[in-house]
């Protein structure tokens, strides 16, 4: 998480590319939530895989594995870090809801 931590900004700054156009750069902006279905039962692990990555600003939603749905405390590693309110959020439900989390077009508050 530290790696992350220390590297985000310059992992996420303006990136300047040589074109034929006045100026040209890739820039890292937030277009919608990503959401990150959890496969199996290492719950730990991934989540800070996914929690520690910087992300541009946009707002991350984990599904757990089903297996995890009576492990709601890992879902709390990014508590005490500077990440806004809403950020984070986790879903504990099985994997038949996922096409509807997909579907529902709601970025989560």
């Amino acid at each position: 998480m530290r790696f992350y931590a220390e590297r985000a900004e310059s992992m996420l700054a303006d990136e300047v590319i040589a074109t034929s156009a006045a100026h040209s750069a890739i820039k890292y902006q937030p277009i919608g939530p990503v959401l990150a279905v959890m496969p199996w039962n290492f719950p730990l692990w991934q989540v800070v895989r996914f929690a520690a990555r910087p992300h541009g600003g946009q707002r991350r939603v984990l599904k757990h594995a089903s297996t995890c749905r009576s492990l709601p405390f890992c879902s709390k590693t990014s508590s005490g870090a500077p990440v806004p309110d809403g950020a984070f959020t986790t879903l504990l439900v099985g994997s038949g809801s996922v096409a509807k989390i997909i579907a529902d077009g709601r970025s989560p508050r």
